[in-house]
């Protein structure tokens, strides 16, 4: 990890590459950085499931951001 990176919360973690797009693309409208962990691994296996990192000063901004998209904050969803 680089510096700076303990710096990173985990705010969602799921499966589902679709939704994952759309909160990713309201993060970028929103000028917010974040960081995906095990996209790869989770594309191929779905036993890990893909996790969005932002910094902590950004952490209630994105949750309020998930929370409209209607996704439960901070949780993983369920393997389909």
């Amino acid at each position: 990890m680089n510096e700076g990176s303990h710096d990173l919360v985990e705010v969602l973690g799921t499966y589902n590459q679709v939704d994952l797009a759309i909160i990713k693309s309201v993060l970028d409208s929103e000028k917010i950085e974040y960081y995906l962990f095990d996209e790869g691994f989770s594309a191929l296996q779905r036993v890990v499931p893909m996790r969005l990192m932002v910094k902590k000063q950004d952490l209630e901004k994105v949750n309020v951001i998930i929370k409209n998209f209607n996704y439960p904050a901070s949780s993983e969803d369920k393997k389909e």
